[in-house]
């Protein structure tokens, strides 16, 4: 049997066909399987700790000091995070009047200069991220130099949907002695986005956080099984590209038959495409295809 034959016998059979979609199903599965697990606590805790990392790496390439976790701002987020949801409401300023610094207060975090970053109905962490520094408000908190400390919530359960909201708290603490002898003054009502406000022991503006946790064993194990999984459909992927990319070299220039040469070009080239969408299919074009709104 030449090559030639072997070539037209793979094509002809719907074997390959049918493994080229059940792969490409298998790979649209895996991306969908890994966006936006909101009751996965790793998950959550992996997009803190991105959204921290994209934050101070913005800084540092702009020349700023990195920001630093501070548990008492992750709290007061997490207070925040926790009145919206409550009390069904998107802003800084509650329906009630209640400001930022209020849950800095309850949080116990005496602040020089304050500020709030907040984000609705994301599915990736780089997602929000790209929106914040699209505002020039909400970039002006993330590269603002009186900033050192940073803390931030996730939380799940916003509107019908579940939405999931988005926290975060900058702050540089007052210092002690001057913590002990001035009362802090917080700032008049904002609206998002931010903006700064004087008062008498400096000034405060709208800010953010993060928070990271210690990740279990089991959610590790399940992470890895997932990453190898979807390592092992690429390569399949790959394997089977090579595989139609050498048929379709075949068939152009060893096959006699010149009108089922076509027919077998065509079908190769059919395989060859849908193996091309599977490899670069991830996780930002389904996002980007996903009717979505975010809001900061």
């Amino acid at each position: 049997m030449n090559y030639s034959t072997f070539s037209s016998r793979v094509l002809q059979s719907n074997i390959m066909l049918y493994c080229v979609v059940l792969v490409l199903i298998l790979k649209i599965l895996t991306v969908l399987v890994s966006i936006n697990f909101p009751q996965n606590i790793f998950f959550a805790d992996i997009t803190k700790s991105a959204l921290q990392g994209l934050v101070n790496q913005t800084r540092e390439s702009s020349g700023l000091s990195p920001l630093t976790e501070n548990a008492i701002l992750t709290q007061a987020a997490q207070l925040k995070a926790e009145n919206m949801i409550k009390n069904q409401y998107f802003d800084h300023t509650s329906p009630t009047g209640i400001t930022p610094w209020y849950w800095f207060s309850q949080a116990g975090y005496k602040y020089k200069y304050a500020g709030e970053n907040l984000a609705i109905g994301f599915y990736e962490s780089d997602e929000v991220y790209r929106a914040w520094l699209n505002s020039p408000s909400h970039k002006a908190n993330i590269m603002s130099p009186r900033y050192t400390e940073v803390g931030t919530a996730i939380l799940k359960g916003f509107g019908g949907s579940g939405a999931i909201i988005v926290v975060q708290e900058f702050g540089s603490p007052l210092p002690t002695s001057v913590a002990s002898a001035a009362k802090v003054q917080a700032p008049n009502k904002t609206n998002i986005p931010s903006t700064i406000s004087p008062a008498p022991d400096g000034e405060k503006v709208l800010s953010q956080s993060t928070e990271s946790k210690d990740v279990s064993v089991a959610a590790k194990q399940v992470n890895s099984i997932k990453r190898d999984y979807s390592q092992l459909i690429q390569n399949i992927i790959y394997g089977l590209a090579m595989v139609a990319i050498g048929v379709l070299i075949v068939l152009i220039f060893f096959s006699v038959n010149i009108n089922f040469r076509k027919e077998l070009v065509f079908r190769a080239v059919l395989i060859v495409t849908l193996l091309s969408v599977a490899t670069l299919l991830n996780k930002e074009i389904i996002i980007a295809l996903i009717p979505h709104q975010i809001l900061i």
